[in-house]
């Protein structure tokens, strides 16, 4: 069976280190998503989205991190194809720029991968609008 006919599947292991200094999330029931931004024609795209919402909630002239220092990423059926390529995490659960990510990689995948499109938008909802809910250690 080719991607097309796939939604999302476990196509990659993302570790979350036990212990990351600051860190007070939850990691256990989180749903992410990876952008692969060395092969996948639309990650670009998606990741700009990613970096265009989070510039509006911040001060004119603070730099994006380039760097997630919680995630390492590895393919679970890996190929010389994928050996250096660049990975970027969407964490639905914890992180508010990811859904606006998700939405346009949504709308990027609509024609071609119509499942995946579909769970994307079913991954959405279960997501949007919940950040603080998920996030916030007195609830």
């Amino acid at each position: 069976m080719d991607d097309t006919a796939l939604g999302l599947y476990n196509k990659y292991r993302i570790y979350v280190p036990a212990t990351y200094e600051g860190d007070i999330h939850d990691y256990g029931l989180c749903e992410f998503f990876v952008l692969d931004l060395t092969h996948d024609p639309f990650a670009k795209n998606a990741f700009q989205a990613y970096i265009d919402s989070w510039k509006k909630d911040q001060p004119h002239g603070t730099f994006f991190p380039l760097v997630q220092p919680h995630f390492r990423v590895e393919r679970k059926f890996p190929s010389a194809k994928h050996k250096n390529c660049q990975y970027f995490v969407l964490d639905a659960c914890h992180d508010r720029y990811a859904i606006p990510s998700l939405r346009r990689y949504k709308w990027l995948c609509l024609e071609s991968y119509p499942m995946l499109a579909n769970d994307l938008i079913q991954l959405i909802n279960r997501h949007e609008g919940k950040y603080d809910e998920h996030c916030n250690p007195t609830n």
